[in-house]
């Protein structure tokens, strides 16, 4: 059907609904869906919706636990999709921050209707009560979208003593030892340990932005995080942990969840829930090092 132009309307577009969509369509046809109330065009293998044409009243799905999504009658493609998997956590003495869960944002993901797609809610990383490097945080997972748990935060006292690779990579422990690297397109390395007296550990790596490396005046500071408007509020997920120092500050955690580091008196702070947070590196204090937090997937449609 041919597009009628009107001249005190504009451009009126084809209708049809569902069931009584053409044939066969040819590349870039477009037309109201009257079942969906949106605008639909064909791509050449699929019908598409553009985000600017989305209907009004998108349904905005957070999943905070594991689950099994299936997709609505009639939905052909997810405006927008968020996976955060979860943060790492910090290592423990002179040790490095958590780095962020892996990020990733898509829009336009096409979807089969009546398709049954995996969603998998990462746990955060556990925090370590001996002297040792952090552990990772979970995937998190929509369908085919895998984001890598962030990367446990590395430590002075024990081998391998670099940060742990993730998301994005754990801080790095004091005596100049490397972050871990992030995952290309979902986060970003953690920081180096300081060699200075301050023993101080490297920040973890945010969705972002790299760790800080550690000073003389505090551990380094984790990497911030990616900001999302898709649940209709403005918030950061995936921030990196801060690292840990001695009688100096520990380094704050990146925006997004990210854990402060501790120091000989303070112990650290954890990621926070349902953000993919970093958790904070310990100091020689007794004690947990930070637990990562974890991660969340939000779908809207």
């Amino acid at each position: 059907m041919p597009i009628t132009i009107n001249s005190i309307t504009g451009i009126v577009n084809a209708t049809w609904t569902t069931a009584t969509r053409p044939v066969t369509p040819t590349v870039s046809q477009t037309g109201y869906n009257t079942t969906l109330q949106i605008v639909e065009y064909y791509d050449g293998t699929q019908w598409m919706t553009s985000e600017a044409t989305r209907r009004s009243d998108q349904v905005i799905q957070t999943f905070l636990a594991s689950t099994t999504f299936t997709v609505p009658a009639g939905i052909t493609n997810i405006a927008e999709v968020l996976v955060v998997a979860g943060g790492g956590s910090g290592g423990r003495y002179y040790a490095g921050g958590g780095g962020g869960g892996g990020v990733i944002y898509q829009t336009n993901f096409p979807v089969t209707p009546g398709a049954s797609l995996t969603v998998t809610v990462g746990a955060g990383g556990a925090s370590v009560s001996v002297d040792s490097v952090g552990n990772d945080g979970g995937n998190s997972v929509f369908g085919s979208l895998i984001a890598i748990g962030g990367g446990g935060g590395g430590s002075y006292n024990t081998v391998p003593y670099v940060g742990r690779t993730g998301g994005s990579g754990g801080g790095g422990g004091y005596g100049g030892f490397a972050g871990g690297s992030g995952t290309v397109g979902q986060g970003y390395a953690g920081g180096v340990g300081a060699t200075t007296a301050n023993y101080g550990g490297g920040g973890g790596g945010g969705a972002t932005n790299v760790g800080s490396t550690a000073s003389d005046i505090s551990g380094g500071n984790g990497g911030n995080g990616f900001t999302s408007s898709i649940s209709g509020i403005s918030r950061t997920y995936a921030g990196g942990g801060g690292g840990a120092a001695t009688s100096r500050p520990g380094g704050t955690g990146g925006t997004g969840g990210g854990g402060n580091g501790g120091n000989a008196t303070i112990f650290p702070t954890n990621g926070q829930a349902n953000t993919g947070g970093g958790g904070g590196g310990g100091g020689q204090s007794a004690g947990l090092s930070g637990a990562g937090g974890s991660g969340i997937v939000i779908i809207k449609y």
